[in-house]
C-alpha cells in the first residue's frame, strides 16, 4: 500500500493506511505484482498492516505535518504486506487473515529513534525497538496462500515520517527525533483493498488470538 500504487492508480489515497512509500523503495513493503495466467479474475490491490492506536497516531501526526507533502497525510502504521495484484477471491484473503491472526496473541511494541535509509531511499522513519520478532513473524505467515510471493529484499518494520524529502530534510528530521521513545500493545491487524479511484477502504479490523483462544491451539 502506498504513494507508489496511488501513482499508478493517477492519485493519491485520500482515506486509509497506505504503507510507506520507504519500504516499497528498498523493497521492505512488498509492493508485488505477481504473474497472472490467462482468465484470470480482475486483481485487487490488499494491504496489511498494523495501525496505531489515537495517543500516538497523533503524536507522530504532530511529527509528520511539519513537513507537508503525500506523506503528511498518511495515518501512521507498520506494513505487513502490500500486493499490488491478487487473484484471489476477497473471501479468500479475509479467510488468510483471520487464520493468520487466530495464531497470533497480543504483543508490545516499542518505536524509536528516527532514523533515515539514506543513500538507498529518500526517507525518515521510526524504528521498531521491540516487537520485530512478532511482526517479522506475521509478515512471513501474511505472505502465504493467496498473498504468497517472495520479497525482493527483507522486511525491516518501521513508521514512516517523511517521504520523500531532501537530504537536509531528511536528516534534520532524524536528529531532531533521535530520542523518540513511545510503545504500545498490539492487538488486532488491519485488511484495506485499493479502490479504482486509488483511495484505500479499510475492510475490516481482525483481532489477534484472546489467551482462550491460544489455549485451545
Amino acid at each position: 500500500m502506498g504513494q507508489e500504487s496511488a501513482r499508478r492508480e493517477g492519485g493519491a489515497p485520500e482515506q486509509g493506511l497506505p504503507a510507506s512509500s520507504a519500504a516499497q523503495a528498498q523493497g521492505h513493503a512488498h509492493l508485488a505484482v505477481p504473474n497472472a495466467g490467462a482468465g484470470c479474475r480482475p486483481a485487487v490491490t490488499v494491504g496489511v498492516v498494523i495501525s496505531l492506536p489515537e495517543r500516538l497516531t497523533e503524536r507522530i501526526r504532530a511529527i509528520k505535518c511539519a513537513y507537508p507533502g503525500p506523506e503528511a497525510g498518511i495515518p501512521p502504521h507498520i506494513t505487513l504486506v502490500s500486493l499490488a495484484a491478487c487473484w484471489h477471491e476477497w473471501a479468500d484473503v479475509e479467510r488468510h487473515v483471520r487464520a493468520v491472526a487466530a495464531r497470533h496473541e497480543p504483543f508490545r511494541v516499542e518505536l524509536g529513534p528516527a532514523q533515515t535509509f539514506l543513500p538507498v531511499s529518500p526517507v525518515t522513519y521510526l524504528s521498531v525497538t521491540r516487537g520485530q520478532d512478532a511482526l517479522q513473524d506475521l509478515a512471513e505467515e501474511m505472505r502465504s496462500g493467496p498473498l504468497a510471493f517472495e520479497p525482493a529484499f527483507p522486511f525491516v518494520p518501521h513508521v514512516t515520517l517523511l517521504h520523500p524529502g531532501t537530504e537536509t530534510q531528511l536528516r534534520d528530521l532524524a536528529a531532531a527525533h533521535s530520542d523518540f521513545a513511545d510503545a504500545f500493545t498490539v492487538t488486532s491487524i488491519g485488511l484495506y483493498q485499493q479502490l479504482p479511484d486509488a483511495r484505500w477502504a479499510h475492510r475490516e479490523e481482525i483481532p489477534l488470538a484472546t489467551n482462550s483462544q491460544a489455549a485451545q491451539r
